[in-house]
C-alpha cells in the first residue's frame, strides 16, 4: 500500500487558521495511508521537518496561496529570501542545488460539479503555477524535489512522487462563498486527494 506525506503550514500573517493544515489533518484523520505533518512558518522548522522524510516517501507540500484558484506548483526554486513569522531571513539567500527543479506531478481531471464545488471566482478549478515565490512554501517544494533530481534539475524516473499544492487561503474562500470551515475542509480535501490519485492511474 502506497504511503503518502502531507506537508502543510501553521498560521501566518495573523490568520487564525491555515486552510492547508485544515485540509492535511482532515486527511490523515479519515485515510489510513495518509500521513500528515504541519510544521511553523520558520525556516529553521523547515529544514528540521525534510530531514525527517525519507528518499523512497512519496511527500507533498501544501500552503496558502492566491485568492483566486488552486494552483499545482510545476517549478521550484533554489532562491529564499522571504522572512518568516519571526522575521527571520535564511541564512543563505541560496539552497544547494540547481537553478530550478521540475515537479512530474500530473493534474486531476476535474468534472464540471467538482470545479464548482471550489467556488473560486474566475477559477478553472485548479490550474499549474510556473512561480510559487521565494519564500517557504517553494523552499519546501525546493527541498522535496532536491532528494530525487537529477543532475538536469528533473526527477528521477522511479522517484516517488514529490510536489506542491497552493490553496486559496481559507478566511478569504470562506467570507466569499459565505460557507465556513468545514465545508472548506471538505472542498479541498477531496481536490488534493484528486490530486494524489492522479498520480497512481494504475490503482
Amino acid at each position: 500500500m502506497r504511503r503518502v506525506h502531507l506537508v502543510s503550514f501553521g498560521p501566518f500573517q495573523g490568520r487564525d487558521l491555515n486552510g492547508s493544515r485544515v485540509v492535511g489533518e482532515r486527511l490523515a484523520a479519515g485515510i489510513e495511508w495518509i500521513q500528515h505533518r504541519s510544521i511553523a512558518v520558520h525556516w529553521e522548522d523547515l529544514r528540521v521537518c525534510v530531514q525527517t522524510i525519507r528518499q523512497d516517501d512519496h511527500a507533498i507540500g501544501l500552503g496558502e496561496g492566491w485568492d483566486w484558484h488552486a494552483a499545482l506548483e510545476r517549478y521550484a526554486f533554489r532562491r529564499c529570501t522571504q522572512p518568516d513569522e519571526a522575521q527571520s531571513v535564511p541564512q543563505s539567500s541560496y539552497l544547494r542545488g540547481p537553478e530550478v527543479l521540475h515537479s512530474r506531478m500530473r493534474l486531476p481531471v476535474l468534472s464540471e460539479r467538482r470545479r464548482l464545488a471550489l467556488q473560486v471566482p474566475n477559477s478553472a478549478g485548479l490550474v499549474e503555477s510556473v512561480f510559487g515565490g521565494h519564500g517557504l512554501c517553494n523552499a519546501l517544494h525546493y527541498l522535496l524535489l532536491l532528494q530525487n533530481a537529477g543532475e538536469r534539475g528533473k526527477q528521477l524516473k522511479r522517484s516517488p512522487v514529490r510536489g506542491f499544492l497552493h490553496l486559496p487561503p481559507m478566511q478569504t474562500w470562506c467570507a466569499r462563498t459565505g460557507q465556513g470551515a468545514e465545508r472548506y475542509a471538505e472542498v479541498f480535501s477531496r481536490l488534493v486527494l484528486d490530486c494524489i490519485n492522479a498520480q497512481f492511474p494504475s490503482r
